[in-house]
């Protein structure tokens, strides 16, 4: 059962017109004094086993069937370092937003709240006016971001389903059930026993710009950054979320190095997105192949429903509330066409979840939990001996900042290259 707060103490009572959060907690000893977990509704709280699982489900989406054609981008020599350091680096950053965080309920007396709500929180409670007025803008550019990723999502798995139903309906050799993607990895490691045992012809380093396209791919491939807040929210312990964070992107490297290392090992300048479409067209292939139409086709009503939402917040105060419904139909069928005809005009998935890994998953997993940190600790506790932290913390924004920009260009580059020049579409596909 919810518990009641302390009168006084809720973080919407009060407060200024058009802010949601507020300050309440003026000392450490006033934050201390708070157990946000008391005041939590979770009727099923997960353990930690069930929050290393969410973790782990909620990073291998689609992404993970491109990652042996990042590996061939990038080359194995450099691939599978780099893989092992965005997903360090990706885990560290998000256990930075789930401790801040944790931080803002208890300032805030807030006891829940979700990815935007903690970049609004973390400008709303800073002691500087002019960061406060910056509050409601923060929260739309984490809004935006998540909704450009989720979106460009339902693109690419439209994209998948088309390739894989067009081959299982051709018959030809190119064109959650989150077991499927289990097996794929194990696929894909039996593929490279029987097609490579001596994994050779593997190139072990390219160039900066296929680099720059494997940080997108390989980052979108390990994301979990929209669901981070939403499990510590439901863990029965947050205080061990750190441990799940740590246990989870542990599988979620494995996992992903898994498939691309031998994907890339089974199939070499082959290897196309999908991996199932280098699957072989016999039963098992074929099966693999109906199972994997089916989850994106799930995936993609879930996907969608969440951005969807967050826009139409905003849009349906502009029309009649008597008229909600029709208006939202209406506006779930633009945005679904809108999707289509964005998969139509980019049909390669290579480089438009190499862009949305560089541009959104960059930003909302590198750049912003570093910045709301800092507006977290900036006044309580403070930049520490030195300001190790105001340097360290620098230093994490601007590596994904640099990953971000050139990333982004150069997967652009690729996209309209791709959008002015049909012919180059089928090559880019491998």
């Amino acid at each position: 059962m919810e518990r009641t707060q302390p009168e006084g103490t809720q973080g919407t009572t009060q407060e200024p017109e058009g802010q949601k959060f507020r300050l309440v907690a003026q000392t450490e000893a006033e934050e201390q004094a708070y157990n946000y977990v008391q005041y939590r509704n979770t009727p099923k709280p997960s353990g930690l086993v069930g929050s290393v699982a969410h973790i782990v489900k909620g990073a291998l989406g689609a992404g993970i069937l491109s990652g042996h054609v990042a590996y061939k981008k990038a080359g194995v020599f450099v691939a599978i370092p780099m893989n092992i350091c965005f997903g360090i680096y990706m885990g560290y950053c998000l256990y930075l937003l789930v401790k801040s965080a944790q931080v803002l309920y208890r300032r805030t007396r807030v006891p829940t709240m979700t990815y935007p709500d903690v970049g609004e929180a973390a400008c709303a409670c800073h002691s500087n006016p002019k960061i406060v007025k910056f509050a409601k803008h923060f929260r739309h550019l984490i809004d935006t971001m998540i909704c450009m990723d989720l979106f460009g999502s339902c693109a690419s798995y439209q994209i998948i389903i088309a390739k894989s139903i067009k081959q299982l309906v051709e018959n030809t050799e190119h064109t959650s059930m989150e077991g499927i993607k289990v097996f794929c990895i194990g696929v894909a490691i039996a593929y490279a026993f029987q097609n490579n045992p001596k994994f050779e012809g593997m190139t072990p380093y390219t160039s900066l710009y296929s680099f720059l396209q494997f940080v997108g791919m390989n980052v979108f491939s390990m994301s979990c950054v929209s669901v981070v807040v939403p499990i510590e929210n439901n863990m029965k312990d947050p205080t061990k979320f750190g441990l799940a964070i740590t246990v989870g992107m542990g599988l979620v490297i494995l996992s992903t190095f898994s498939v691309s290392f031998f994907g890339y090992a089974a199939f070499l300048e082959n290897s196309e997105s999908p991996i199932t479409v280098n699957f072989a067209l016999n039963t098992l292939g074929k099966v693999v192949k109906g199972s994997i139409i089916v989850m994106i086709y799930i995936t993609h009503g879930l996907n969608f429903w969440v951005p969807f939402m967050t826009v139409f917040h905003y849009i349906k105060k502009r029309h009649d509330p008597n008229k909600e419904f029709m208006w939202e139909m209406i506006y779930r069928t633009i945005f679904v066409i809108a999707i289509a005809i964005i998969a139509i005009i980019f049909p390669t998935i290579n480089a438009l979840i190499g862009f949305l890994g560089a541009f959104c998953i960059s930003s909302l997993g590198f750049i912003f939990p570093p910045i709301i940190y800092f507006l977290v600790i900036w006044d309580r506790p403070g930049l520490g001996r030195f300001k190790w932290r105001l340097y360290f913390g620098s230093i994490l924004i601007i590596v994904g900042v640099f990953f971000s920009v050139c990333g982004s260009t150069v997967n652009i580059i690729e996209l309209v290259s791709i959008a002015i020049n049909p012919t180059r579409r089928v090559s880019l596909e491998f």
